[in-house]
């Protein structure tokens, strides 16, 4: 009797020792996956020539940053096949790996790129070989960088740093909370945006 109550025990012990081993291993692997956080703007922030500029500078000192707006109804137009839609867009300064870690990327500081939706290809082009074709978004040429196939409605263009849009969010990328911290007085410092 007193063998098989000193036997459950040591039993429990051990699938408890087994669960906290676990769940601490789960803990660190999450602590190390690489995390978004998304800041709404509520008095916005204009995009103007400085802008581009610091956002390099950031990425410089390893700190990818994106800040953009949405924009309703925008008119993509293919002048090669003379296709069109209308559609919700992305209108981005920075890095677009914040959002779209796995996708091809618009880098900041270049201008006149854009990234399609799988489906907003298939429309334009009729194909998702698009790299390199042109669109054009009021008025002004946009060169495709890749295609994004997880978000297939989706249209994303970079801003040009004279454009003096409003933007409406800043994210950033961290993977741990000291990071979060450091890229938050970024910034911060830089755009006057807090948590």
């Amino acid at each position: 009797m007193r063998r098989g109550f000193i036997r459950f025990w040591l039993v429990f012990a051990a699938v408890l020792l087994l669960l906290g081993a676990g769940a601490f291993a789960i803990w660190k692997w999450m602590d190390g996956k690489t995390k978004c956080l998304v800041l709404e703007l509520p008095s916005g922030y204009v995009y103007e020539n400085g802008t581009g500029e610091a956002l390099q500078k950031q990425k410089e000192e390893g700190i990818s940053i994106a800040l953009w707006k949405e924009e309703k109804e925008v008119l993509i137009v293919n002048p090669e096949f003379n296709r069109s839609l209308r559609m919700d867009a992305l209108a981005l300064a920075g890095e677009s790996s914040v959002l779209f870690p796995y996708g091809n990327a618009l880098v900041s500081g270049e201008e006149g790129y854009c990234i399609l939706g799988e489906d907003v290809a298939l429309q334009l082009f009729g194909s998702t070989k698009v790299s390199g074709k042109t669109v054009q978004i009021k008025g002004k040429d946009y060169q495709v960088a890749g295609i994004e196939f997880d978000r297939p409605d989706i249209f994303v263009y970079q801003l040009s740093g004279d454009s003096g849009e409003m933007l409406e969010y800043a994210g950033i990328t961290y993977r741990s909370q000291s990071e979060k911290y450091k890229k938050l007085r970024c910034l911060q410092n830089y755009f006057g945006v807090s948590e």
